[in-house]
């Protein structure tokens, strides 16, 4: 709570302050409202600056923080001392950061194409089957923690390349209301399109957690990125994600569903993963789990804890941090299991496609390629190393090899020795049957 801050730095008057900065309509914040804080010690260090500073270097210096973020828009002579760029991408940054719902309508109205959104959400459907299909027959799990587990992938909403409310005219005139563009001056016009998105968020602040926001969702829309929800116990999936690249009508299913499958299934599984599994169907923390098979579910992480922890870099005499990043190994191994069988139930409602030409593959290999496409870089060893020590994310290599040699169905469909690096004898999955 707020109290608690004022106990930690108790020279700042933490409700005046925030009262005063945030001014949320209709809103008064008051010591009993909680926080969140994290890290508590930088603000016990920063009363101490501000008692030992004079009055008149943090004048200056508050002002010279205002004046620096206006550099870039004030005169094209200051301008020149903060970078030297053509001005067409940082107009078209500035528009985007200013602009970001509006620039989403736009592109979505122009260039986003429907039968995309309808072949994911098929493709959303399929996976989720397969993983309902996978649940049932996980003799690990008990029936009372499947029916929950069951009940909160049904629950599981998706946002499929971007909310419907762009599309309304109403909608975001009421949103872009409160606006006010009254002159022509580039420094006005960005410092009131900085104003509006300032109380836009702080508007956000006195939203419950767990109900899906429209205005959230459209403003990632051009990201390259998807996410998994928790406290809404939801699924997003960005127009700029779902580029040809991942997802394309003309190319067969196994294609598609290697490259943006795998994601769909990655971000589904991060339901169901050491955060998720404590988490229920409406976002809200509850053990839902007997605990006979909690114990078998902690030691399935364990397993991939350790082994992704013994896999090691050679070239950088560094081992990989497995327990920093397993909520995203879990993802990535469900990722690859389940949009594999999400495929499989596509080919039993359709029946087989045909093959690419000249290439001696059958349609499962040609799943596991387009799945390894998609992470296919060239990771120089200075970014690796800043992978593995700051990052939950693993470097490429790992997030695709690992996961494949864990399932039984790659090795299978491309006859791997078993022993072999990508059909060892020990592996480690979470969500499969024991």
């Amino acid at each position: 709570p707020v109290s608690r801050l004022q106990l930690i730095a108790p020279n700042i008057p933490w409700l005046e302050y925030l009262n005063s900065v945030l001014n949320i309509p209709n809103v008064v914040i008051k010591p009993s409202y909680v926080i969140m804080v994290e890290h508590p010690s930088y603000f016990s260090e920063l009363e101490k600056l501000l008692n030992n500073t004079p009055k008149r270097v943090l004048a200056n210096y508050l002002m010279w923080k205002a004046v620096e973020s206006s550099i870039p828009y004030i005169t094209e002579k200051l301008e020149q001392f903060e970078c030297s760029t053509f001005r067409w991408p940082k107009c078209v940054s500035l528009t985007l950061e200013s602009m970001p719902i509006a620039i989403s309508a736009l592109y979505i109205r122009k260039h986003f194409h429907e039968d995309i959104r309808q072949e994911v959400t098929e493709m959303i459907s399929n996976i989720k089957k397969g993983f309902v299909k996978h649940v049932k027959s996980a003799d690990w799990m008990d029936d009372d923690t499947k029916f929950h587990a069951l009940e909160k992938l049904a629950a599981m909403s998706s946002v499929v390349g971007y909310p419907d409310e762009l599309l309304s005219d109403k909608k975001l005139e009421d949103y872009y209301k409160g606006l006010h563009v009254e002159s022509d001056n580039f420094l006005k016009i960005r410092l009131s399109t900085n104003l509006f998105m300032y109380e836009a968020e702080v508007k956000r602040l006195v939203l419950p957690l767990n109900q899906i926001n429209w205005i959230g969702n459209a403003g990632r829309v051009l990201y390259v990125n998807a996410y998994y929800h928790y406290p809404t116990n939801s699924i997003e999936l960005n127009a700029g994600r779902l580029q040809s690249i991942f997802v394309n009508n003309d190319r067969p299913r196994y294609i598609n569903y290697g490259a943006i499958g795998y994601i769909i299934a990655h971000e589904i599984t991060h339901a169901f993963g050491v955060e998720g599994s404590n988490l229920d169907k409406d976002g809200n923390f509850v053990d839902w789990w007997v605990p006979s098979t909690k114990e078998k579910f902690i030691t399935k992480v364990q397993c991939m804890i350790d082994q992704y922890g013994n896999y090691s870099v050679p070239e950088l005499g560094l081992n990989l941090n497995g327990f920093r990043t397993i909520e995203e190994n879990i993802a990535d191994n469900g990722g690859a299991r389940h949009a594999y069988l999400g495929y499989n139930e596509w080919v039993r409602r359709n029946g087989k496609e045909p093959l690419l030409p000249a290439l001696n593959y059958t349609d499962r290999q040609l799943f596991w390629i387009s799945a390894a496409n998609g992470w296919c870089a060239n990771e120089i060893p200075s970014s690796m190393k800043r992978q593995i020590h700051n990052n939950q994310h693993l470097p490429f290599k790992f997030r695709i090899n690992v996961p494949l040699s864990n399932t039984d169905y790659f090795a299978k469909d491309f006859n791997c020795r078993i022993g072999s690096n990508m059909n060892p004898v020990s592996k480690c999955e979470v969500w499969r049957s024991l």
